[in-house]
């Protein structure tokens, strides 16, 4: 266009960068250019601060820690069997390694009776004993006191028949085992058959109060030979003066 002409321009500069904080930079730049008259060289220096807002700084990402839900040493996301039961051996995948720790045919992990080591009882698929029926040894004992120089059934004899009559009940492979003994008044000869006829006299009453059969009711005599008090006092011959009855039954009960 008439009238208009160009000029070449110069314009160049040399910038450092200094990171002082994760979110701050110093900054300084050197520039020159050269401006319209040629020769009229222009020289510039800046110094400024530039800080980033927004900006999470490494100390600030927090990372989660891997989850093991089931804690069995897999991490959830590598655990194929996710939920494996606590203090069970897992492999690499997180599954249960095969074991029967109780040795019952069932695996530790499908078994939820993992102490179930009588081997002498039947388990279900889930490691638990079978309910069954047992015999179940059962024992009781009661004393008849007896009057001097006597082996008459009392009133408080009867009583205690029908305690042991109702102890027996549903009891099979019953027995009863009877003591008779003496106070030490008198000689032993005759303590001894004094002591024999109470048991007599007990095991009559047994027999015909609970149905235990003469052949399973056992007599003993001991005389004044094992005594349950010691003294020559009146209270202590009282308590001399008994049977001793043990009685044993067995009796179902599921298990």
């Amino acid at each position: 266009m008439p009238g208009v002409g160009s000029e070449s321009q110069i314009n160049a500069g040399l910038g450092l960068r200094w990171n002082i904080l994760d979110s701050l930079d110093a900054r300084a730049a050197f520039n020159f250019y050269d401006g319209q008259d040629w020769g009229d060289l222009k020289l510039s220096f800046n110094l400024g601060l530039h800080y980033q807002f927004g900006r999470a700084s490494a100390a600030q990402v927090v990372r989660r820690a891997p989850i093991d839900s089931d804690s069995d040493g897999v991490i959830d996301s590598q655990d194929v069997c996710l939920g494996t039961r606590a203090g069970v051996a897992v492999d690499v995948r997180g599954c249960a390694l095969p074991a029967d720790t109780d040795g019952d045919g069932v695996d530790d992990v499908k078994d939820q009776c993992p102490r179930a080591f009588d081997r002498s009882r039947q388990v279900d698929v889930s490691g638990c004993y079978r309910k069954e029926v047992v015999l179940v040894p059962k024992t009781v004992e009661k004393t008849f006191y007896f009057d001097f120089d006597s082996s008459e059934i009392k009133a408080a004899h009867q009583r205690k028949a029908k305690e042991i009559a109702k102890f027996l009940q549903d009891g099979v492979n019953s027995a009863i085992e009877l003591g008779g003994h003496a106070d030490s008044l008198g000689s032993g000869e005759y303590n001894m058959v004094l002591s024999l006829n109470r048991a007599k006299a007990v095991a009559e009453l047994l027999s015909r109060t609970t149905g235990v059969k003469a052949a399973d009711i056992s007599v003993a005599a001991f005389g004044e030979h094992s005594p349950k008090a010691q003294g020559e006092s009146a209270a202590a011959r009282a308590k001399n003066r008994r049977v001793q009855a043990t009685v044993r039954t067995e009796k179902r009960e599921l298990k």
